[in-house]
């Protein structure tokens, strides 16, 4: 077939290359318009095909071939979109694996990657030739290359197809099909020549089946003959003798490195995790559907058992080199080998060898960890808790195996928690080993200790262990903080952050631990200054501990400031986070300039992480890092901090709404209004910086024209700009819940000025939250959710709440709105009772008024009789509140609404029902609250995992309520809280008896007197609620 001008094509390429900016952007643009004519891919292939080039000029072919094709292989369906022809296209698959046999090495990644792509794209419609290519040259291969490229090309077609299902999976059955009998035949025949060469080709045919088997067993492979044949190559590659060299023991570990690289540790790598998949996979009932039942049982009576005992029999070989990877996969095996049936039967007799033979040698610290102590302490610090490094830590396969055996019982029915904790009392008292008798060896004491740490949750379950606890802390781990080993002294601190919450009955103990713990947060080592930073927070759950820090709370502090400085640890800001909520009242003297401190912290940790890729997991940790900043300027905003002190934070915080306000910092925006609404909520009047954030709110979502001269705006600052700018996208709908505290504030705080000010725009702040509120509405309605809906309806509740007398001209704007909703279909009822809520406090403002307009409209009839039968769906107590402060005040009219004259003795009963419900709410909520508190102190305690709150019930028709949309948000104080519904109740009965005996006779007389006993209970206990509360209210102040 024909190319363009190769040597164009060169010149262009070569250019791209070159040492000046100008050169690469010529080269570029000669490569663009190339690529717009045919012939240009397939002249690239035998650009990167012609050995006779440069290799940096083939490198820079393949990688241009290999975004054209990404680009302009698939027909994207575009108007004008370049696709390559179809004849260009055919030649490119014919060619590509021959081309692929004939790259050097550094060029068969990028060869791969387009064969994965072609392969994603093409086969098997438009490329059902694939697979006859396939058997042909897996069958015919002349050279190694020739074989190499065939298996390169299998494998990359078994990846694309590995986490498919159903009719997506469906190519790759014939793939398998066709090929794996040929596999079978030249693995057979590479195991028997076993050597570097045939060791490579190894390692293709068993990562192509993993690929193949990995999710779903193909249809081949469901043949018992086919499956008894790849298990005995696995156990045979599993089980081969490496040479001498690659056998001895070592303790270097750049030569355990190499050792791992070479082909019989790598292919022994990969079919260790291929049969632990397998059988955790296939040999599980419960993992594979139905019709594989059988299949499963198969694999787990066949195979389990003898797969167990050649793992087993690795990782109790002391005599000779075992790869790490090869015995992270065969404890991982063990591992699962003990929660299957016919295996934990086996193992049971082997407990302790499982335990002091196999995992906690594994659990012991390693020369590579020892190097990496030294030679990079942060290193090694990220690496105890990087959950992408943990799945290789073969640390964490044994810790498993410890705790699995732990929770069993041996041949004599003893716990085995408790042999392993006699064990390690006796090695810990005498300083010897009781199993070889010799002086008791540093690193597996402090593995020792490690499995301690890690079973806190089965022995804080045992009172018999957990009344020890504080013996095995006395005696043996507070002398560790002094341990002249680093590694022990880290291990001490990681050993209290678990169990240092427990109680002690020798108060000592804490002051030692505290004392310990102090000595360690200056030590000259990095690793055991994070490792004491971290404990801090476990011991200050004492009181005692709290008061020996307190004299010294500036110096702790100053060293959390530092260490932050030094190293991204989100458990070290969790841990500072824990001294504020500690010291709250002692915190204030310091408020500002940890704020700052911790503020500068926080942008450094967001520099890093908008640095990176956004996938690293240096990334990840900043971003928690970041994260918990924000958590602890929280808590120290919290604090009982002087008026004056919030003015001198704006400096700090500010910065910090700023940058998590605009699409870089976005990922903090939550944290960051949750800050604002905390300075809403602490201040006693809004300073000019505050009130800037109120029409920002409501911008981000209502947008601003495009068009606007945002600069033309006088007297702001650089970042006000940019936010102002920012709200021409209208981004911000999906973080309205987290707005409505704040709104609520701006309304309770601002006054007059609320009522009165514009923004910088002109609008005036009373329509920007109306216009707010219709555009929730409108992008609620356009899907299905009605949350966001019922959230910013109570922004209406705290308007009218909060300026009584204030906002007439308001009132049937808002009646208005109210019954368009009730008027909407397919609404919830919870949709419904937000806004009656709404209707009940128009009329709580002003019943003349609001009466007055319904009865303009001719619905006042219609809208009491809706309030009413909605009864069964008041399910909080403010939606009851609402309803009795409206009934209340409807009551008190000098004209009452005909339908309620007409209907009094059915609302008496009401008043009955309702206030009952109220009383069971709070009964409720202060179990609840009970039950929260209970759960805490368990997780103080560590003795179970944190149960969630309890949710009240909801009405099948209320399945998408979000019970916090009508609670008030934590930090905003209605001004009706100060009443209670029933004692209004009780105020409206005495006035009516006192000055209507007819209405109060209409109400009340019908009462049974069941009912007349249980109202005058409800008041009673209502009284006696509120004298407490108010009691609370006072010592609080």
């Amino acid at each position: 077939m024909q190319t363009q001008d190769l040597g164009y094509l060169i010149n262009a390429l070569q250019l791209t290359y070159g040492t000046s900016q100008e050169s690469v952007n010529n080269g570029e643009a000669l490569l663009k318009q190339a690529s717009l004519q045919p012939l240009y891919a397939i002249s690239l292939l035998r650009i990167v095909d012609d050995q006779t080039q440069p290799e940096l000029l083939r490198q820079s072919a393949v990688v241009n071939l290999k975004t054209f094709l990404e680009k302009h292989w698939a027909d994207k369906k575009e108007p004008g979109h370049f696709v390559v022809s179809g004849e260009e296209k055919s030649v490119i698959r014919a060619t590509i694996i021959d081309a692929l046999a004939r790259q050097l090495n550094n060029l068969i990644s990028q060869y791969e990657d387009l064969i994965y792509k072609l392969v994603a794209i093409d086969f098997p419609n438009d490329w059902p030739q694939l697979v006859q290519q396939l058997v042909i040259k897996l069958q015919n291969f002349t050279s190694y290359e020739d074989l190499w490229s065939a298996l390169l090309t299998l494998r990359r077609a078994c990846e694309v197809h590995q986490f498919l299902l159903e009719n997506d999976r469906k190519p790759l059955e014939p793939l398998v099909a066709s090929t794996f009998p040929i596999l079978e035949t030249l693995i057979q025949k590479f195991l028997e020549g076993y050597n570097e060469q045939s060791g490579q080709l190894v390692k293709v045919i068993l990562k192509i089946f993993h690929h193949a088997t990995h999710l779903v067993m193909p249809i081949y492979m469901r043949d018992y003959n086919a499956v008894a044949k790849w298990m005995l190559y696995f156990k045979t590659i599993i089980q081969a003798p490496p040479p001498p060299e690659l056998s001895t023991l070592t303790q270097d570990s750049e030569e355990e490195t190499r050792r791992e690289k070479t082909y019989i540790w790598t292919n022994k790598k990969w079919a260790s995790r291929i049969i632990l998949r397998f059988i955790q996979k296939f040999a599980n009932k419960k993992m594979v559907e139905s019709n594989m039942a059988e299949f499963a049982e198969h694999i787990k009576s066949t195979y389990a058992i003898g797969f167990m005992e050649i793992f087993y029999k690795i990782l109790t070989d002391n005599t000779q080199f075992q790869g790490p990877r090869t015995c992270l996969f065969a404890l991982k095996y063990l591992f699962y080998s003990l929660k299957l049936d016919n295996t934990k039967e086996l193992l049971k007799p082997h407990y302790d060898k499982l335990l002091y033979h196999i995992a906690i040698p594994k659990m012991q610290l390693t020369p590579r960890d020892d190097q990496l102590w030294k030679n990079d302490p942060e290193e090694y610090i990220k690496r105890l808790d990087d959950f992408s490094l943990s799945t290789y830590n073969i640390k964490n396969p044994a810790n498993d195996i410890l705790q699995e055996v732990c929770q069993q019982k041996d041949v004599n029915g003893n716990l085995m928690l408790i042999s392993f904790l006699n064990y390690c009392q006796t090695a810990f008292s005498t300083n010897i080993d009781p199993l070889t008798n010799q002086p008791l060896d540093l690193l597996k004491k402090e593995a020792l200790l490690s499995g301690i740490e890690s079973l806190v949750h089965q022995i804080s379950k045992i009172n018999s262990i957990q009344g020890g606890l504080e013996q095995i802390l006395e005696k043996f781990i507070l002398q560790e903080f002094s341990n002249p080993v680093g590694f022990l002294r880290a291990r001490a601190c990681h050993l209290f952050n678990e169990y240092g919450s427990i109680e002690f009955k020798n108060k000592q103990n804490i002051q030692l631990a505290v004392q310990g713990i102090s000595k360690c947060i200056l030590d000259k080592e990095l690793p055991v200054r994070v490792a004491a930073a971290i404990a801090f927070s476990s011991i200050l759950k004492h009181k005692e501990a709290q008061d020996l820090i307190r004299p010294q709370l500036s110096q702790v502090l100053e060293i959390y400031i530092k260490l932050m400085e030094l190293i991204d640890n989100e458990k070290i800001v969790r841990s500072l986070e824990e001294i504020v909520k500690n010291f709250t009242n002692e915190i204030t003297p310091y408020a500002h300039q940890l704020s700052a401190h911790i503020a500068t912290i926080f942008q450094k940790y967001c520099n890093k992480q908008n640095q990176g890729d956004g996938d690293s997991d240096d990334d990840g940790e900043a971003e928690l890092a970041a994260s918990g900043c924000l958590e602890a300027i929280k808590r120290i905003l919290n604090a009982p901090l002087q008026q004056e002190s919030y003015i001198q934070l704006e400096s700090v915080i500010f910065p910090i709404i700023n940058f998590a306000l605009t699409e870089t910092g976005c990922d903090f925006i939550n944290e960051a209004l949750e800050i604002l609404n905390i300075m809403l909520y602490k201040r006693k009047q809004l300073t000019p910086g505050l009130w800037f954030y109120y029409p920002v709110l409501c911008y981000i979502i209502l947008g601003i024209p495009e068009e606007t001269n945002v600069y033309s705006i006088q007297g702001l600052s650089e970042d006000q700009y940019v936010l102002l700018e920012g709200c021409k996208k209208d981004w911000g709908s999906e973080f309205v819940s987290q707005m409505l505290g704040s709104f609520r504030n701006y309304i309770q705080k601002g006054g007059a000025t609320f009522l009165t000010q514009n923004d910088f725009f002109g609008n005036s702040f009373i329509s920007l939250i109306f216009r707010f509120i219709q555009k929730i509405y409108a992008i609620a309605d356009n899907g299905n959710d009605e949350t966001d809906q019922n959230q910013v309806t109570t922004i209406l509740i705290a308007l009218i709440e909060n300026y009584p007398g204030q906002i007439d001209n308001l009132i049937p704007q808002i009646v208005d709105f109210t019954l368009l909703n009730l008027q909407k279909e397919k609404k919830t009822s919870r949709f419904k009772i937000v806004n009656i809520g709404v209707l009940c406090m128009c009329i709580w403002y002003n019943p003349n008024l609001a009466v007055n307009y319904l009865n303009s409209k001719g619905l006042t009839d219609q809208i009491l009789q809706t309030m009413l039968q909605m009864e069964k769906f008041y399910k909080y107590e403010w939606d009851i509140n609402r309803l009795i402060f409206a009934l209340c005040q409807l009551y008190s009219l000098p004209q009452i609404p005909n339908f309620l004259l007409s209907t009094s003795s059915e609302v008496g009963k009401l008043f009955v029902r309702l206030s009952t419900k109220i009383l069971d709410l709070r009964e409720e909520e202060e179990s609840c609250d009970q039950e929260d508190q209970a759960e805490e102190e368990e997780d103080l305690k560590k003795t179970i995992e944190k149960i969630q709150d309890l949710e009240q019930d909801d009405d099948e028709d209320d399945e998408d309520y979000d019970e916090g949309d009508d609670d008030y948000a934590e930090l905003y104080d209605s001004p009706l809280e100060d009443y209670d519904a029933i004692l209004l109740m009780e105020k409206l009965v005495l006035t009516l008896q006192q000055n209507n005996q007819q209405l109060y006779a209409a109400l009340f007389s019908q009462l049974n007197q069941q009912e007349q006993e249980q109202m005058t209970k409800n008041i009673k206990d209502a009284k006696e609620q509120y004298d407490e509360w108010l009691k609370q209210k006072s010592q609080n102040k």
